[in-house]
């Protein structure tokens, strides 16, 4: 197998090489000065920078010999040998095994040492070294090398923690024993090979950025610093328009698992800084769930202020109210629903095999009520990823769901208390609603799709509901525990309640609000942007950190030219990416 195209690079660091010229005069004093037989083909022979005087050359770079230099003999090792390296031919077993390495050994007499040479790609070989931390190991040292003799040479100096028999040794985690060094050409290639593969979690993780001389891939968090720790998450933040609709990433960041909540609290604080300073009035901050938010969140709510609250905090004495994400609300009070039994009111309970038996009945009619729901729509518990989804939920938590339930319930098909079932499936769909709704009037006779308005039924339904999500109880099914304490949903929706009220308050006086859209405070544009860049290559399913940052570049880019896409997670959050600053 023919390989072309390919540059020697050796185990020294920093080192040039110098092939023998091709002046037939100018050869022979190059072999007689490294006592070469005249007759040896030298063609491909190179020898490097320290067999030169330092007037040999034109700059003190080295690059470059003055015309008529000839080597003179330094002394590499202890015992004064002289090393050649020969450019060897690639062995083509090896090369259809793995075409990215090769490791070859050259003997040039029977007594001198072998320098180990690697002949790979560049960029390969430059971040293994980086990665494996072997770019300082000055090789020009060969009291570790094996002779012709096969002597080994014992080493004292800097290279002592190859040897020794402990687990924790160089040479006993890459599988080679002190006698082999320097070992065959087969036994180097396998031992690389395997080192490589091992090393390939970490090339996933780890790129280097030439533009910036630095590795990504690494935890960044900004001025905060970055760590040691390999980044596996990406923190977006992203700013959003109320009254017209636009968006705009603002910044990002790569964690190590989750972020922690002080610097999560502190990056808050800082992001809506700098956004007041540019001019723009922050009202709310939207997430889901998770623990870190919560409680980066409460601590923020928790400092000290004349005007504390639970639900909201100040940035330059300006309140900012903390808003959950409706959609997730709604997937966590389902999620809830099937492993415990909600009682809502006094003497009523929730059951999820209520909607399950529904469903059932439903599948047996040549018209069917729920249209939208199909049987994997209920492998909860083994499809992870379809619990994931807010249109099965939303679904399931329909008044569609309700209505069937009533009218099999009066029926006799489902037993009496599955009434309760529906009231409390009603009530979670027009709590969606009133928190999820862009149009400024009522869609398809549901009087809670619609925008917050001075007329509109939505105060008067979130203050009865406050009071009633107060006594809301969880009883696990299997044990009849009581886990109210253990979900957080319900206290999600009341602080995205009490956030919507004062928001109101704020807005509908002197700022010009005849109506608030409610769709504005969800995270369905971050949602859509994190899709279309797993769109963006099928390497970005599971991107690293410079894929993301690649096809975050280009999705930030394309939107601006048609901001439409397709697959989305989320319904089309209507929301322009912020290529006119008149639209703030």
């Amino acid at each position: 197998m023919e390989v072309v195209g390919r540059k020697k690079y050796s185990c020294f660091v920093n080192k040039h090489f110098f092939t023998f010229p091709k002046d037939a005069h100018q050869n022979q004093l190059w072999k007689d000065a490294c006592e070469i037989d005249e007759v040896q083909n030298v063609e491909h022979w190179k020898i490097c920078e320290d067999h030169f005087e330092a007037s040999s050359f034109v700059n003190e770079r080295k690059e470059r010999l003055n015309t008529g230099s000839v080597p003179k003999l330094y002394e590499h090792s202890a015992n004064g040998n002289f090393v050649l390296l020969e450019e060897l031919p690639f062995s083509e077993s090896v090369m259809q095994d793995e075409t990215s390495v090769e490791c070859s050994c050259h003997q040039a007499t029977t007594s001198t040492a072998v320098c180990k040479c690697f002949d790979q790609k560049p960029s390969s070989h430059s971040q293994d070294c980086e990665i494996m931390g072997i770019s300082s190991v000055d090789l020009h040292d060969h009291n570790y090398c094996r002779t012709g003799e096969s002597e080994v040479l014992t080493n004292t100096g800097k290279f002592a923690f190859l040897e020794g028999n402990s687990k924790d040794s160089i040479l006993s985690k890459i599988g080679l024993r002190q006698k082999e060094l320097t070992p065959r050409k087969s036994t180097m290639y396998k031992a690389h090979r395997n080192v490589k593969s091992r090393l390939v979690k970490h090339s996933k993780l780890l790129e280097k950025e030439r533009s910036k001389q630095y590795l990504s891939g690494f935890e960044d968090i900004g001025h905060l610093g970055r760590t040691n720790k390999a980044a596996n998450h990406a923190l977006v933040f992203m700013v959003r328009g109320v009254r017209k609709q636009w968006k705009q990433v603002i910044a990002y960041y790569f964690t190590s698992k989750t972020i922690q909540t002080a610097n999560l609290k502190f990056l808050i604080k800082e992001i809506i800084s700098q956004l007041q300073g540019i001019g723009l009035n922050v009202l709310a901050t939207v997430c889901d769930q998770g623990p870190t938010n919560c409680a980066a969140l409460r601590k923020l709510c928790d400092q000290r202020h004349p005007r504390q609250s639970s639900y909201y905090f100040f940035v330059k004495d300006k309140p900012i109210v903390t808003i959950f994400d409706v959609p997730h609300l709604l997937k966590n009070t389902r999620n809830a629903l099937l492993k415990c039994k909600i009682q809502f009111a006094p003497h009523k309970w929730a059951r999820f095999h209520h909607i399950e038996s529904v469903f059932n009945f439903d599948q047996q009619k040549t018209f069917k009520s729920l249209p939208k729901l199909k049987q994997p729509h209920f492998n909860l518990k083994n499809d992870s990823y379809m619990k994931m989804k807010v249109k099965v939920a939303a679904a399931q938590l329909s008044s569609s769901m309700a209505s069937a339930m009533e009218t099999l319930t009066t029926l006799g098909v489902l037993p009496a208390e599955a009434i309760f079932t529906a009231e409390f499936v009603q009530k979670v769909d027009d709590l969606f609603d009133s928190l999820n709704s862009g149009n400024s009037k009522p869609v398809d006779h549901k009087r809670f799709r619609c925008a917050l308005s001075r007329n509109s039924p939505h105060l008067d339904f979130w203050k009865k509901l406050l009071t009633e999500l107060n006594n809301w109880k969880l009883i696990d099914l299997d044990t009849d525990a009581d886990l109210s304490n253990r979900y957080s949903f319900v206290r999600g929706w009341q602080t995205t309640i009490r956030s919507i009220i004062f928001l109101w308050d704020t807005l509908k006086d002197g700022n010009g609000f005849d109506y608030l859209n409610l769709r504005s405070f969800n995270q369905d544009p971050l949602e859509n942007l994190f899709s279309s860049i797993r769109q963006h290559g099928a390497a970005n399913t599971n991107p690293t950190c410079h894929q993301f940052t690649a096809a975050l570049k280009t999705v930030v880019v394309n939107s601006l030219a048609s901001p439409k896409g397709v697959d989305r997670n989320c319904e089309d959050d209507n929301c322009a990416p912020l290529d006119d600053c008149s639209l703030c």
